[in-house]
This record gives structure tokens, sequence and C-alpha cells, in this order.
């Protein structure tokens, strides 16, 4: 296990690597030692032979109720708050979230980073910044990219919404019923052994570009994705097992 700071530990799980949060308080409150611990493993995860992450919180009851409030005009006037993932991708990797009770703010910007995420009935979500005074920035963009503008106004009101309401407007992957951590560690080794990584790092970086840039530029990118893996043994690997009904032994060459 890797620490990245106070509140960011890491680990390799086979091919699935695990960031957990682990916040201040019964609210798993993210401070000031998290953003450089988190950007720091995520960069670890973009760098290392890891082909999936799970982001995870290490708090029984809660993946984040957001920022500390009595810190927070600090935060944004010295601008620490800040996620290398609020501008980029970072990676081609897939990311899946386990989210549980509240998920607030920064909270919630972890979750629109992630390609799946996995909530529970007890998940609440909410981004309360213009009920204390400021605009997200980044959060209200994405949203409106991904449900549109009429559901990102009433989102970015700050009123707490549950899990169905994350099924209706098309950003859950599968709600559980269980322990939602497990579940979505299950589905995370289910990527990476059931699926070619460079096939799926393809998939992802040009879902990506249609989503954040321009359609040309996420055709090019698909294009060259595509003549990445005909250039890659995977696709022999992938082939094969097919015809002979057996499961890929995919190696990321």
């Amino acid at each position: 296990i890797m620490e990245f700071g106070e509140r960011i530990t890491y680990e390799i799980d086979k091919h699935v690597a695990v960031l957990t949060i682990n916040g201040v308080g019964p609210l798993n409150l993210i401070d000031r030692p998290f953003y450089q611990g988190y950007n720091d493993a995520l960069v670890e995860f973009r760098e290392d032979d890891s082909r999936v992450l799970l982001i995870k919180s290490g708090n029984p009851n809660h993946f984040t109720a957001g920022f500390e409030v009595d810190t927070i005009i600090d935060a944004l006037k010295t601008g620490y708050g800040n996620t290398i993932t609020d501008n980029d991708m970072v990676t081609p990797k897939p990311i899946v979230s386990a989210i549980k009770g509240y998920c607030v703010g920064e909270g919630v910007g972890i979750m629109l980073a992630s390609d799946f995420v996995f909530a529970d009935y007890t998940t609440k979500i909410s981004c309360p910044e213009t009920k204390l005074g400021f605009n997200a920035v980044t959060m209200q963009v994405k949203f409106a990219q991904r449900i549109g503008h009429n559901r990102t106004m009433e989102f970015m009101m700050g009123d707490l919404h549950d899990v169905k309401w994350l099924d209706k407007v098309g950003l859950l992957t599968k709600e559980c019923d269980g322990d939602v951590d497990q579940v979505a560690l299950e589905y995370a080794h289910k990527i990476a052994n059931n699926n070619a990584p460079i096939a799926v790092r393809g998939t992802k970086g040009a879902i990506w570009h249609t989503v954040n840039s321009h359609k040309d530029e996420a055709i090019d990118f698909a294009l060259w994705a595509k003549d990445m893996t005909l250039d890659s043994k995977d696709i022999e690997e992938g082939v094969a097992a097919f015809l002979e009904k057996r499961s890929p032994e995919f190696k990321n060459e």
C-alpha cells in the first residue's frame, strides 16, 4: 500500500489500482492535504501498469461531504482546491467510483471524472456552492455537457439528489443493494480481465474527445487508437480466444 500524504492510500490488486479517500471526521471531509495526495495518486495511476482505477472511500458511511466549510474561502482564494481531473481526463485508462452516503462538492467532481459510477441507496449528491455564495465552475460545465441545460440548472441550485436521480439523468452505471465498494471492485476486475487494455484506452479517449472537444478530433483519435490495436498482440489473442471459445489472456501488448 502506498500513501500519498495524509488522505490518500493507493494499492494494486492484480490489474486494478484502488485509490482510497481517508478524509476528516465522520463525513469524510476534504481538506488541503487531500488535493496534493489525490493528484499525485492519479499521476501514479497514469504511469503504472494497472489497467483500471477504483476510487472509493475509507469511511464506512460516506464517500465525502466535500470541503470543510470553514476553510472553503481560503481554498478558493489560494487556489489549492483543484484536481487534475478538473480540465483533463489525465489518462485514457478507465476510472470506476463507488459512491455511498454523502457525495457533495468535490465528491461530485470526482464522480464526474469517473467512467463508471456505482452507488447504493444511501447516496445523496449535491453541489451546494451557490447556497454558499460562489460558482462551482468546472462541475456545472461538465454537467451541462452530460445531462443538458435544465437538469444542470436544477442540480446546481444545491439540493440533495438520490441514486434514482443519478440513474434518471444517465450518470449511474449500477445501483448496488449490497457492498458498493465490493461490487465496483468486481466490475473493475471484469473490465481489466475481459477487455484488451489498448482497445479500452482507445475507446475512452475517443468518447472523452467527443464530449470535451470536437467531433473531428474525436474521430481522428479513434482512428489513431484503432491503428494501435491493429498493431497489438492483444487483437490476435482476442480473436483467437473467441474462436476457441475461451477467456482471453490480454497482455497489454
